[in-house]
């Protein structure tokens, strides 16, 4: 964990030293010649992108399954198709190499198992609060 603090640490240290500046919508304006700084941009957009998605996610409190009673199926309909292709595609070589959706994946849930239950750790995180499969773990 500290060393993942530190890695955002040292992105977050770079991102302030480039002094970006936003457009009128305050997205960062990607006109920078410099490719580290268009890469840095471009995973700035991608997570911006995400976050988004993210927060639309609908979490009730009210109920969660039992560990018994949860279902793969139903832990990536929780989870938004581009967070789920994001991270299969940063998880396998093959997916990314490919450019291979969870659409078009032969995988099965079983096999996308650890990518979704990866997407339900960022949710948790992002959102601050418990998401279906780390609850049931915990319980």
């Amino acid at each position: 964990m500290q060393q993942i603090c530190s890695s955002i640490g040292d992105a977050l240290q770079t991102v302030n030293a480039l002094q970006l500046k936003h457009d009128e919508n305050g997205d960062l304006d990607f006109s920078g010649s410099n490719s580290e700084l268009s890469d840095l941009m471009v995973l700035h957009r991608a997570v911006s992108i995400l976050r988004s998605e993210v927060s639309t996610v609908a979490i009730s409190s009210d109920s969660y399954p039992s560990s018994g009673e949860i279902e793969i199926s139903q832990c990536m309909q929780f989870v938004p198709t581009s967070l789920i292709n994001f991270m299969n595609w940063l998880c396998s070589k093959e997916a990314f190499e490919n450019g291979t959706t969870i659409n078009e994946s032969r995988l099965t849930e079983n096999d996308l198992l650890p990518t979704v239950a990866l997407c339900h750790d960022i949710i948790g995180l992002s959102r601050n609060v418990a998401t279906p499969i780390p609850f049931c773990l915990a319980v």
